[in-house]
């Protein structure tokens, strides 16, 4: 395989660049990666020594040197000078402001010049994050002169500079600082006087979006011991400001929390060891001192990715919880260290990845504004017993790029300053959301009951500081009643129920979720009921003892949804004020930086720190590949694959689609490479509809018809998939794991529905018609897996030994269980079951919108939708595809009927009996009445959104268009995956599955979709996380991060093997230096 490229050149500074310039001719010709160090410590005179201490942190290898110990709070002190600010300074603050915004308004400047390529960051920003497309007219607004930015500096730092020896820029580079596994990036500043660091904080979420937001989630084994024989097996999410274990990942289960940790109670999370690189740990807080809990993954890319989202969300929790943000202004962090407060300087080159610079610093027993994320304190013990510990003060930062200057000008600025000055200027760290306190929880006064109540109430559902009011009462359920505690807290609506002979009840529900209450009649005498109706959800019936602890209690929830939903629109309009200013000019990343992107070595890539200051979207990349999609079945099945390509092809990579021949056209416009593989699609299809695929006729019709299609399937794959780097295959297509174990190269499986054994879902071509649970499904997956084998085994065993040269194989030997699998549909319609493994990743749907982008709509089209909503009538789509059915004219009179009697409007897809069979009917074409308008094709991501409901046949990519849609769903499954496909809706509450298309069935099915409440709630629910998701963003992380592990030898794997190593990437040397510093 061709050797990758590590990094690139960083972005150099605004004015005069202090790094030679590399071309790209000179690429090739880099020298081996060598380690350097050198250390400048204070002169002599000075009296003070070096403390020597080794770097703490490496950027882009957070993962390799993280502090074991606690993360502490960030503190910076409030900006509070800016109410006695000079009025000259403050006037020019605005007139730069302002200057910039007639900059970009402009389109002034540019970033032309023969070290244009050097202006470059090495981490792919997203397009969208950046001022605009045109960022070279656009870069004038970064290119402040340089006494526009000293007087920036001195603007926030204060003057440090003499008469006669003005301060003066001597250089300025990309840089960031490591807290706890985040990255803060920033820019470093050198003037003649001191360090400049700035950079642009995310501002506070709102208090929806912390209740709302999942950061990371997934299922773990968690016990308090690490030799705990049976820990529990749940699923847990990380909010902004809470860590919460479920029973499930199921909307039912994850409204009943297990246990729920305030983000304030965390004192630190451990990495994984070397002998165990699949089990973190975290230490909370308690009222009774500290305990540790143990969290096992499947996977040690997993356990990473766990700690480094732990990490991060604490960083940003902290920073939360002492904003000093006024709406509308901007939260930076802005450091100040002046040069005679250094003690010595360390600077160590890794070529070609970053200089990591340490300062050593001297502590100002007198300054007590330094946070611990922003500098770590290396405690030093003095030989004579008595004498106290002293702490060194240690803050690093990470240079981004190669063969950079700016350490030997910071030693030669750093010695001359330390000549010419004979006192200590202070340490300056300013910013909002920064406080040196601890966040300290407090309880309220006001929170009335007994303590020990309130204590249990606060630990199980995460409340920790403001009121808490509780009331006995009694539930009402379906089955039988629940004697509890119901209890409003600042932001939830919850319930405990306490029980000797079973579970525990405890339900959660955000208050701005709840919708109304009001009272009912009791079922009994002497009780006094409530109902309270909560989005999405059926209605809850409460009964209380007593008339005036209802009423008071209904009096309590509605001041407290009233005062949440006052809340939320408060913040959401601050929060809109804040998104529109501007960061601060020096606080600014330089545009263009997702122009040139950068490799890292595969398994560099879980261990590298999330950047807490950029998009979501920015990604890490690896050096281009040839991916090859391996796929066969219908559009559907194949349309997915074009989304990731263009996904894949935006990041650098080539990507080959190999499917059947009637797609090279379709695919090929998209700008895909096409080859031929799978015969023919519609022969697959009709064999699929006359016979339930995969059944035991559906095989005797394969093996009887269809092994030439198979022999030909198998050779096209083989050809197809040649020169491929890493192959991503539909287990559908059956050849792609084998021709991965011939090229020895990474292989992903990815599919439209659940393949991969659970006790949650049956298996999707085995769906029974009654509902089934536990062993019972897993077994489903075991007897396809064997039947499907056993059905093609001798053909694949004589191919294999054929074509790719490889010895004959079984089930076992394949070890399918372990292949990382990314499945192309939402979470939210599929929850994650709690026995797939972490390399099993639900990553959203792949959606490819304007499919059909030459489509327009008519004018008859747009008038009857626009005469629909005028009557108040509802809009229905109804159309099954290209599905082949005996009597086309019965069916669609039936349909005809049931849009009349259910008082809809219908726009009929009538594509039914287009392929391969003629119809048995020979009545004439049935008329349509005004109340239905025929279309031939019409594309879904256009019209859903305009409709009220969609009915189809429940095929995976139509079905997750109707939920996007955010409409209740109707199915009316035919074959194949489309069972399951109805009976996930049906479950979900968003729809129905429908069994007949009787018109009776019909109707009534399409009334209930337009009147039902909670269907539609829950409908609108599901779209709005389905659009919320971003499926192929989702995707290529995933690729990046199990790129290892899916070129690893799958027969060797288990859940302690270490896959993260430097051997496993086949790389360059070059990639490997990140791991070696692990070492």
């Amino acid at each position: 395989m061709p050797n990758d490229d590590d990094l690139g050149p960083r972005r150099q500074s605004d004015n005069e660049r202090h790094a030679p310039s590399t071309s790209s001719a000179h690429a090739e010709e880099k020298k081996p990666p060598s380690s350097s160090r050198s250390s400048e410590e204070r002169p002599p005179d000075s009296a003070l020594t070096s403390a020597g201490a080794e770097p703490l942190f490496r950027l882009l290898e957070a993962a390799a040197r993280e502090p074991a110990g606690p993360v502490p709070p960030i503190h910076v002190e409030t900006d509070e000078g800016d109410e006695q600010e000079a009025p000259s300074l403050r006037e020019r603050r605005f007139e730069l402001d302002q200057m910039a915004h007639n900059q970009i308004a402009g389109g002034k400047g540019g970033l032309d010049g023969p070290d244009a390529d050097e202006r470059r960051t090495h981490i792919r920003v997203p397009s969208e994050f950046l001022p605009s497309e045109e960022s070279e007219e656009e870069a004038s607004v970064y290119d402040l002169a340089e006494e526009d930015k000293i007087a920036l500096i001195k603007d926030d730092f204060g003057q440090l500079d003499s008469e006669g020896q003005p301060e003066k820029l001597v250089a300025e580079t990309d840089s960031g600082i490591i807290s706890g596994g985040a990255l803060i990036l920033g820019v470093l500043r050198l003037t003649s006087y001191r360090v400049a660091f700035h950079a642009s904080l995310p501002p506070a979420v709102t208090r929806k979006s912390a209740i709302d937001t999942v950061l990371h989630a997934g299922a773990l084994k968690v016990g308090r011991r690490r030799n705990l024989l049976r820990p529990r097996t749940a699923w847990c999410e990380l909010t902004p400001d809470m860590l919460t274990t479920y029973p499930n990942s199921t909307e039912e289960g994850r409204v009943r929390p297990l246990r729920s940790d305030k983000l304030s109670s965390i004192e630190a999370v451990n990495s994984p060891k070397s002998r165990e690189p699949n089990v973190f740990s975290i230490v909370f807080r308690t009222h009774g001192g500290h305990f540790t809990a143990y969290f096992e993954v499947g996977t040690e890319e997993g356990a990473l990715a766990w700690v480094r989202e732990i990490r991060s969300a604490l960083l940003l929790f902290r920073h939360r919880q002492k904003l000093h943000v006024e709406p509308g202004q901007s939260p930076d962090l802005k450091l100040s260290i002046p040069l005679s407060r250094i003690r010595s300087i360390d600077s160590q080159s890794r070529e070609p990845l970053a200089y990591i610079l340490t300062l050593d610093l001297i502590q100002d027993h007198t300054n007590t504004t330094i946070p611990e994320p922003i500098i770590h304190r290396v405690q030093q013990t003095t030989k004579r017993k008595h004498d106290l510990e002293e702490a060194n003060i240690i803050i690093q930062f990470g240079l981004v790029g190669e063969e950079d200057s700016f350490p030997e000008e910071l030693k030669q600025a750093w010695r001359t300053r330390c000549q010419q000055t004979y006192g200590l200027e202070q340490i300056v760290l300013r910013g909002s959301g920064f406080d040196e306190e601890e966040v300290e929880e407090t309880m309220k006064t006001n929170a009335k009951g007994d303590p020990n109540t309130i204590h249990a109430l606060r630990r199980r559902f995460g409340v920790i500081e403001g009121d808490v009011f509780y009331q006995h009462c009694i539930r009402r359920s379906k089955m039988w009643p629940s004697y509890g505690l119901i209890v409003i807290t600042d932001h939830f609506l919850c319930f405990w129920s306490r029980s000797v002979f079973s579970k525990d009840i405890q339900l959660r529900f955000p208050l701005h979720n709840v919708e109304n209450a009001h009272v009912e009649k009791s079922q009994g005498p002497g009780w006094y009921g409530l109902v309270i109706t909560v989005t999405g959800h059926d209605e809850l019936h409460f009964e209380f003892r007593k008339m005036a602890w209802r009423d008071n209690f209904l009096w309590r929830l509605q001041e407290a949804t009233e005062t949440a939903r006052r809340q939320t629109r408060v913040e959401q309009i601050q929060q809109e004020e804040t998104d529109a200013v501007e960061p601060s000019p020096l606080a600014r990343i330089q545009p263009g930086a997702d122009k040139y992107e950068h490799a890292f070595a595969p398994s560099a890539i879980s261990r590298l720190p999330k950047p807490i200051n950029m998009p979501e979207t920015l990604r890490y990349t690896i050096r281009p590949r040839h991916f090859v999609c391996l796929s066969i079945g219908s559009r559907g099945d194949v349309q997915p694959y074009i989304a990731l390509a263009k996904g894949l092809i935006k990041e650098g990579h080539s990507v080959t689609i190999v499917t059947h021949e009637e797609y090279k056209e379709w695919i090929e416009n998209w700008g895909v490479q096409h080859r031929t593989a799978g015969g023919d699609a519609a022969a697959l299809m009709k064999l699929s509809v006359e016979h339930r695929m995969f059944s035991p006729q559906f095989f005797k019709e394969t093996l009887t018809k269809f092994r030439e299609w198979l022999d030909e399937l198998l050779i096209q794959s083989w050809e197809g998939c040649k020169d491929a780097d890493v192959l991503i295959e539909s287990p559908s297509a059956m050849g792609g794991i084998h021709i991965a174990e011939a090229l020895e190269i990474p292989y992903f499986r990815a599919f439209t529905m659940p393949w991969t054994r659970t006790k949650q879902y049956p298996h999707a071509f085995l769906n029974p018609p009654l509902e089934i649970s536990g062993p019972m499904n897993y077994y489903t997956y075991v007897l396809f897996d064997n039947i499907f084998w056993k059905a093609t085994s001798r053909q694949i065993n004589r191919w294999r030994k054929t074509y790719l040269d490889l010895n004959a194989t079984d089930v076992r030997g394949l070890a399918q269980t372990k292949v990382p699998f990314l499945y192309n549909f939402s979470p939210s319609v599929v929850p994650k079951p709690l026995d797939w493994d972490e390399s099993v990743i639900i990553t959203g749907y792949w959606f490819l919108d304007d499919a059909d982008p030459d489509w327009e709509p008519t004018e008859d089209l747009s008038s009857f939708l626009k005469s629909a909503k005028e009557d108040g009538k509802p809009l229905v789509y109804i159309g099954f595809g290209s599905i082949v059915v005996p009597d086309p004219a019965a069916m669609t009179s039936s349909i005809v009927k049931a849009v009349q009697k259910a008082d809809v409007r219908a726009i009929l897809s009538e594509g039914w009996a287009a392929r391969l069979i003629e119809s048995k009917s020979t009545e004439a074409a049935v008329p349509l009445p005004p109340e239905i308008y025929k279309v031939d094709k019409i594309p879904h991501d256009w019209l859903f959104p305009r409709i009220d409901v969609a009915v189809h046949h429940g095929g995976a990519g139509t079905t997750g268009a109707s939920l996007r849609s955010g409409i209740p769903t109707l199915i009316k499954p035919w074959f194949g995956d489309q069972f399951f496909w109805a009976s996930r809706v049906q479950k979900l509450g968003a729809g129905l599955r429908i069994n007949s298309l009787k018109s009776d069935a019909l109707a009534e099915a399409l009334v209930k979709a337009t009147t039902d409440r909670v269907m539609k709630e829950k409908a609108s629910q599901v779209g709005e996380k389905i659009r919320a998701e971003h499926g192929v963003d989702r995707a290529i992380d995933a690729i990046y991060t199990y790129l290892p592990r899916a070129a690893h030898d799958r027969t060797k794997l288990s859940k302690h093997t270490k896959v993260l190593n430097p051997e496993n990437d086949h790389e360059h040397p070059a990639q490997t230096v990140v791991n070696e510093a692990a070492g």
